[in-house]
C-alpha cells in the first residue's frame, strides 16, 4: 500500500513485515525517490508499504509488476500517477482535485479502480482497448481501440480527471470516492 500522510521532517517512509519475503532499498537521487523492492529467500508475503509526506506535491511513476496495490493518496497534494508496471489488481484514491489530474496506465491490468472525491468530471481513452470501462455508474463493454468515455461535463471542467490508458485493461472503473 502506498499512502500519504503527515511525516513531519520525513519526505518518506518504507515499511516491510519482518517476516515478509522481501526488503524495500528506498534511495533518493536529486528531487525523486526510487524504491528496489529485493527477494531474500524467506518465505512470507512480498508486501511493502509506502508512507509519502502528504505536505509535498507528488508526482508518482510505479514501474514493478504487482500482484495487488491500493494507493491512497487522498490525504495529499498529487500531479500525476503513472503505472508502468502490470498488475492484477489496483486501486487508486485520489485527493480533490486542481487542474487536470493525468493517471496514465502503459503496464496492463486485469482491474483498475480509480475514487475521486465529488464525482469530479473524468474522461478515459482505451488506446489498446478494454473489457469494460465505467465512469460514475455509466458502463460500456467491449470497449475498442482509441475510444474515450467521458463524464457529460469533461470537455468544460477545469477540475478533473483524465485516465490514459496507453496499455490493454479488463475491467475499469472510476467512482465516487
Amino acid at each position: 500500500m502506498d499512502k500519504l500522510a503527515d511525516l513531519g521532517d520525513e519526505l518518506y517512509r518504507v515499511e516491510a513485515p519482518a517476516s515478509g519475503g522481501v526488503t524495500p532499498r528506498p534511495e533518493v537521487r536529486g528531487d525523486r525517490v526510487w524504491l528496489r523492492v529485493e527477494k531474500h529467500g524467506r518465505g512470507g508475503p512480498a508486501a511493502v508499504q509506502v508512507l509519502l509526506n502528504s505536505r509535498v506535491e507528488w508526482r508518482l511513476r510505479l514501474a514493478g509488476v504487482v500482484s495487488d496495490q491500493l494507493l491512497d493518496l487522498g490525504a495529499g497534494r498529487v500531479t500525476g500517477v503513472e503505472l508502468i508496471g502490470g498488475s492484477s489488481r489496483t486501486e487508486l484514491r485520489l485527493p480533490r482535485l486542481a487542474g487536470t489530474l493525468t493517471v496514465r496506465l502503459t503496464g496492463g491490468t486485469s482491474e483498475l479502480t480509480v475514487r475521486v472525491p465529488d464525482a469530479s468530471p473524468a474522461r478515459v481513452r482505451a488506446a489498446a482497448g478494454a473489457a469494460s470501462v465505467t465512469v460514475y455508474l455509466e458502463g460500456r463493454h467491449g470497449v475498442a481501440a482509441g475510444e474515450l468515455i467521458s463524464s457529460p461535463s469533461w470537455d468544460r471542467a477545469v477540475d478533473r480527471l483524465y485516465v490514459d490508458l496507453v496499455a490493454a485493461a479488463n475491467a475499469v472503473t472510476v467512482a465516487e470516492d
